[in-house]
């Protein structure tokens, strides 16, 4: 009886030998793994370019969006045409601007009073479709989509508009540029991964409104960067949540707490700008950027560098600031890792240092 008894002890502990050997072979092949694993933490105020920036990371480095993924935003395509040309039809109220044609106004009364702007197979409402041509063939919405920054238009509209005719085609498919237009609400956390070299990057976009902050701290663990998105175009613009805050100043003080913030304490911040409006320089400012500062567009020079606009040289800019980041982040840990074993040693002399009575 005793023999069996030991004869069955023997057996569960082999197993739970082999189990245990498993395990922690399973965990040095998954530590070796995220050794080149970067992970890069997405963070900045609502309407910054986050997703934009994600995007144009997956259309660079990795093998871009499918056509099933490109058809996907078609809905939300169309949808930001319609929001583009209600938001103009309320910025002529703001601008005191009248419509040329009086007979716009039946077009106009049907895109305001208009919730959904396709039908079940997403193509676009034909009275929907001709109220839309009609009105931007006219030239007092063309004249208060121009001062589209008086009223805090957005970047995308004059683009939507300027395609209309294609974007409302029935066979119309969304092209990569559609695509980075396009203005979706990011909700939850989004995780995007792309190989450069021996190194995979993942990066973490969520949500920048002041509902979404709360699910940033599921994505602080094992971080190594953390890209700040502060986009220019809001020096003159308010919230959605709050008109009465600055988008800058508030793009501000959120880097700020997140710079001051424990979990980052081990993390490299980086910080970018997005959403440079183009047509500031040539358009009058309005009154609540009368403090901002001169377009630099006045002074011209002679040798004044243009930005590559080529996909291969995009590509060879981005590689060349990942290598920067992963660099500084390993230098930053090192350094990290020395100022934490000179202080533990000082420590520990102070510890043994015999004081003379």
């Amino acid at each position: 009886m005793g023999l069996c008894l030991g004869t069955e002890d023997t057996e569960e502990e082999k197993k739970a030998k082999i189990n245990s050997a498993k395990i922690d072979r399973d965990l040095y092949e998954y530590a070796k793994r995220e050794m080149n694993v970067v992970k890069i933490l997405i963070l900045g105020a609502a309407e910054s370019g986050k997703s934009t920036l994600v995007k144009q990371m997956k259309i660079i480095h990795s093998n871009g969006f499918t056509k099933q993924e490109l058809s996907s935003f078609k809905a939300a395509v169309l949808d930001n045409l319609l929001t583009s040309m209600k938001f103009v039809l309320h910025g002529m109220g703001v601008l005191r601007i009248n419509l040329a044609n009086s007979r716009n106004k039946v077009h106009a009364h049907s895109v305001l009073s208009c919730g959904r702007c396709f039908d079940e197979e997403q193509v676009l409402l034909p009275f929907l479709s001709h109220a839309l041509s009609c009105l931007w063939a006219d030239q007092g919405v063309r004249a208060a989509a121009a001062r589209g920054y008086e009223y805090e238009l957005n970047d995308s509209a004059l683009y939507f508009f300027e395609n209309m005719s294609r974007l409302m085609s029935a066979d119309y498919v969304p092209t990569e540029t559609d695509v980075l237009r396009v203005r979706l609400r990011t909700t939850g956390v989004i995780e995007t991964q792309f190989k450069v070299n021996h190194l995979t990057f993942r990066m973490y976009d969520v949500g920048g409104q002041r509902t979404e902050r709360r699910k940033w701290i599921s994505c602080f663990e094992d971080v190594r960067a953390v890209l700040f998105v502060v986009a220019l175009s809001g020096y003159d613009m308010t919230l959605v949540e709050d008109p009465t805050v600055n988008r800058l100043q508030e793009s501000m003080k959120l880097f700020s707490s997140i710079c001051n913030n424990v979990f980052f304490r081990s993390t490299s911040m980086a910080r970018t700008v997005t959403s440079i409006r183009p047509h500031a320089s040539s358009s009058p400012p309005s009154s609540r950027s009368t403090t901002a500062p001169r377009s630099s567009s006045t002074t011209t020079s002679p040798r004044q560098p243009t930005p590559p606009t080529s996909r291969s040289s995009f590509r060879w800019l981005w590689r060349r600031s990942l290598r920067r980041t992963w660099r500084l982040c390993r230098c930053c840990s090192h350094r990290r890792r020395r100022l934490s074993e000179v202080s533990f040693k000082k420590t520990e002399m102070n510890q043994n240092k015999v004081y003379p009575l």
